[in-house]
């Protein structure tokens, strides 16, 4: 009997402990700055920057309907809950001003487009 008491308390203990560990979380997060207060004397608020999946570079699709998120350009934009993976970022109206980017579980990547 006291063999299964000590069996039960370990079991106990290695079950309660571990869900008192800080979990990692599955997902990361992007934040996008930019530098300038407008491009080529259009304000930053009349673009708009997309999250592409890396076909979007095979293809050079930088379209609003294939992005998989969208945001009004600002001086910093963020984008959360993102699975890790590598993604695009890029402005729909200057696809010039793209970037590759690697978001990674728990972390958040920074880019600046210019």
């Amino acid at each position: 009997m006291k063999t299964y008491t000590r069996l039960l308390a370990l079991v106990l203990y290695l079950t309660t402990s571990a869900c008192s560990e800080e979990e990692v979380p599955l997902v990361g997060s992007l934040e996008v700055f930019w530098t300038q207060q407008s491009v080529g004397g259009t304000p930053l608020n009349q673009y708009k920057v997309g999250l592409f999946d890396m076909s979007s570079l095979a293809n050079y699709r930088f379209m609003e309907t294939e992005a998989l998120e969208t945001k009004t350009l600002a001086a910093k934009v963020e984008f959360t809950n993102l699975n890790p993976g590598n993604y695009v970022v890029a402005l729909y109206a200057l696809p010039e001003y793209r970037k590759v980017v690697q978001v990674r579980a728990g972390q958040t990547t920074t880019v600046i487009l210019m």
